[in-house]
């Protein structure tokens, strides 16, 4: 059903999102109605059909608009952008519709904003920190199967740390720590997305 109607899913999915404001109520249903626009841009059947340039202002319009107060609903838009660099001919035509002018400028802006509050947060740690006599070293995941994920974790996406990166292929529900459904970090999101597209 989904191969066939993949499309007009999308589609309703889209309608849908564009009735949702800022509540805790719709920020929860806009996290679902995303949730399903990466599950289907994973499958290879479904992931090509779904894909139209102008579906993306809408999606750069929420990734603004929930910049600053919704990291997990941010992380899930920008895995939606990020997933589809595993086809080819997408990964061009998104390359070149970011590039516009006006469209490179929203992305910089959400880049601006995703910054500032990793940087209010950052102080804001800081300033209560007490300091521990010994700190421990984070573990570091790099996913590997996929060709994509491999070089583009070897590349790092954000010039500083490496980072864990989403799956490509379908999870079906499994929650794995090497490949979790999602970008777990709004600032590595915006960054990987602004190097994968070249930006």
């Amino acid at each position: 059903m989904y191969q066939n109607n993949a499309y007009s899913v999308v589609g309703h999915v889209y309608v849908y999102m564009a009735f949702m404001n800022r509540s805790i109520s719709s920020v929860e249903v806009l996290k679902y109605a995303a949730a399903v626009l990466v599950n289907l841009a994973r499958y290879k059947d479904t992931g090509p059909k779904i894909y139209k340039r102008d579906r993306i202002p809408p999606i750069l319009k929420f990734m603004l608009r929930f910049s600053s107060s919704e990291t997990k609903l941010f992380c899930i838009f920008s895995t939606y952008l990020w997933i589809f660099s595993k086809y080819e001919a997408i990964k061009q035509d998104l390359t070149e519709f970011l590039h516009i002018p006006e469209n490179h400028k929203t992305l910089m802006t959400i880049k601006n904003n995703v910054d500032r509050m990793k940087r209010m947060t950052n102080n804001s740690k800081h300033r209560f920190h007490t300091p521990q006599p010994f700190k421990t070293m984070p573990r570091i995941f790099n996913h590997h199967g996929d060709s994509l994920n491999q070089s583009i974790a070897n590349t790092n996406c954000t010039g500083r740390t490496k980072i864990v990166l989403p799956a490509l292929k379908p999870t079906y529900g499994i929650t794995r720590i090497e490949a979790p459904q999602y970008f777990e970090d709004s600032q590595q999101a915006i960054d990987c997305l602004i190097k994968t597209y070249n930006l």
